[in-house]
């Protein structure tokens, strides 16, 4: 087991890891899966029952571990655990597992150890409570829709074509277990942008002009939505422009078919989406 996984935590400050060198992994649980809530009404017939909601709690982990050394740091060792896992400190753990990589931001519910002597390893035991149930992907990942292709260099032959746009669609592949957040960059020139989700239906409309070197920049996180235009080098909140059949989508797991658009005959320099996949467990 403890050669499979590692444990990286990081309070703001330090950081720490586990099942490296110093530290053995005894057990570990949580990082598996979620617990599920599937909540359902009676059919008024009697005849069997509908869904009414799912919900994905948020995520417990817990850990035990140990000091693998007898040695004079067994009390630096004790300290440096009380002030680490500290309650009044949030954190964010990474777990690794067979080469795979996952995030999530966590909170201190209970530590404890196992110390009686200088002779005795320092064993301890966590428990931590994570509000968002999703694991997430180490690195977010962008993908680049409006580009330029093709065109002459200074070595060339017959015949030639000039640069033109590339395709305003593109598949964007969310490898992840769960719907995940995007956020666009619209670089104008534009007149209304508009990305399309063409897999859902789905559309978000800004109804303002951008001039070239305007920046559109939409977040559609539930927690945390916004619609803002910088331009040189000040951020404009728009989101009072907002077209109303707007849907602030987020990328279904598997293929999503993504397009973008304008009111004007003028292409935008670029067109960027990133988004961070999540998981259910690693």
């Amino acid at each position: 087991m403890a050669d499979k996984i590692r444990f990286h935590f990081h309070n703001g400050k330090t950081d720490f890891s586990v099942g490296d060198n110093e530290f053995g992994i005894i057990d570990y649980s949580g990082i598996e899966a979620a617990e599920y809530d599937i909540q359902k009404k009676e059919n008024i017939s009697g005849y069997g029952s509908r869904l009414t909601k799912r919900k994905i709690s948020g995520r417990d982990i817990s850990l035990t571990a140990e000091y693998k050394f007898r040695d004079g740091n067994t009390s630096r060792v004790r300290e440096f655990l009380l002030a680490f896992f500290s309650p009044l400190s949030s954190g964010v753990l990474t777990v690794e597992n067979a080469g795979k990589r996952c995030v999530t931001a966590y909170e201190v519910e209970k530590f404890e150890y196992k110390y009686t002597n200088i002779h005795e390893r320092v064993r301890f035991h966590l428990e931590l409570t994570c509000l968002d149930p999703a694991m997430l992907a180490e690195y977010s990942e962008s993908d680049q829709m409006s580009t330029w292709i093709g065109g002459w260099k200074l070595k060339f032959t017959l015949p030639f074509c000039l640069r033109h746009r590339g395709p305003k669609q593109k598949t964007i592949i969310n490898g992840g277990h769960l719907d995940t957040p995007i956020q666009v960059i619209f670089q104008g020139p534009a007149e209304n942008p508009r990305i399309i989700n063409h897999t859902t239906g789905e559309r978000m409309i800004v109804n303002r002009t951008l001039t070239e070197g305007d920046f559109l920049h939409i977040n559609t996180d539930p927690g945390n939505i916004s619609v803002q235009i910088e331009r040189n080098g000040s951020l404009e909140d728009a989101y009072g422009y907002i077209d109303l059949d707007t849907d602030f989508f987020q990328l279904r797991p598997g293929e999503n078919r993504i397009e973008y658009g304008t009111d004007n005959e003028l292409d935008p320099q670029q067109v960027v989406i990133i988004h961070r996949e999540r998981y259910l467990g690693i």
